[in-house]
């Protein structure tokens, strides 16, 4: 009796998730920083996980995986996490009037993406998990742009600022926490717009 040819069907790994520790980088001293602004932005933090045999299959899998991010709440494919610190000076221009001096402003930014491991997937599923994550990819990047934008702002505006040496810090403070109210409202806005960058 002739032998079978067909050769036997390759194993799948089943799902799995491979948990990153994601949350709030380590502030960078705005006291002891360089005058001007610091901008550190981490290397992403990637959570991997088995994609599925369908696109359908592979984003509930990142969802199932994203869930145990704490930082993600379960809402949330990618994460963009910040820290800002800021510091001047107030030396006197004369009798009355300061000026803010010797601005140094810190941010310090992390970014969390999915990684799919689509090895023995169909290749057109695979293409478009790549293509998504780019996607994802570039909205967790631009609210890292959002970011780094209004703390340069933050420096632009404080530094030379005058007034009455009497309330200047409070003047000087509370243009910097503007200014990091409007970056809130800005990342809002864009997650609002894109549904937060979901695949």
């Amino acid at each position: 009796e002739p032998k079978s040819t067909a050769q036997p069907v390759a194993a799948v790994a089943s799902s799995y998730c491979s948990i990153a520790a994601f949350g709030a980088p380590s502030p960078i001293l705005a006291e002891s920083s360089a005058t001007g602004v610091t901008v550190v932005t981490d290397p992403p933090v990637y959570y991997a996980f088995r994609g599925g045999a369908t696109n359908t299959s592979t984003i509930a899998e990142a969802t199932r995986c994203a869930r145990q991010q704490p930082a993600l709440a379960g809402k949330y494919h990618g994460l963009t996490a910040h820290t800002i610190r800021y510091a001047y000076s107030i030396n006197p221009v004369d009798d009355t009037i300061c000026r803010v001096d010797a601005v140094r402003v810190t941010l310090h930014l992390a970014v969390l993406l999915p990684q799919a491991d689509m090895q023995g997937r169909p290749a057109g599923v695979a293409n478009r998990r790549q293509a998504t994550v780019g996607k994802l990819q570039a909205h967790e990047y631009e609210h890292v742009a959002i970011n780094r934008m209004h703390v340069q702002r933050i420096y632009d505006q404080l530094i030379g600022f005058t007034g009455p040496c009497t309330n200047l810090d409070s003047q000087a403070s509370g243009v910097a926490e503007q200014n990091i109210a409007n970056m809130r409202a800005a990342n809002q806005t864009l997650d609002a717009q894109t549904a937060h960058g979901t695949l």
